[in-house]
């Protein structure tokens, strides 16, 4: 099959979202295993096909401590792949 003649598709999602917060009593303990604070965050999401091939590729929180990614991808019926990374630090408060 001629390569020019394969369908190529790309999609993909961004949303930006912005918070405003009022927290009383602990804020260490309640920001111990999560990233909560007032400021702007997003999230992205892309996928493209070519033929048998595709990716896919996703981000969330992007901007916070508790920032992550995907990226899988491969060839239909043939192989695969997945690669993640998670950021999530606890916090020490001594």
């Amino acid at each position: 099959m001629n390569s020019s003649a394969e369908e190529r598709k790309i999609t993909g999602e961004v949303s930006v979202t912005g918070q405003l917060l009022n927290i009383e009593g602990e804020k260490a303990k309640f920001n111990e295993y999560r990233d909560i604070r007032d400021g702007f965050y997003g999230d992205l999401m892309l996928q493209y096909e070519s033929g048998n091939y595709y990716i896919d590729f996703r981000a969330a929180e992007v901007g916070r401590k508790t920032q992550n990614y995907e990226l899988s991808g491969g060839k239909w019926g043939s192989f695969k792949y997945f690669f993640t990374y998670d950021q999530l630090p606890p916090q020490l408060y001594l």
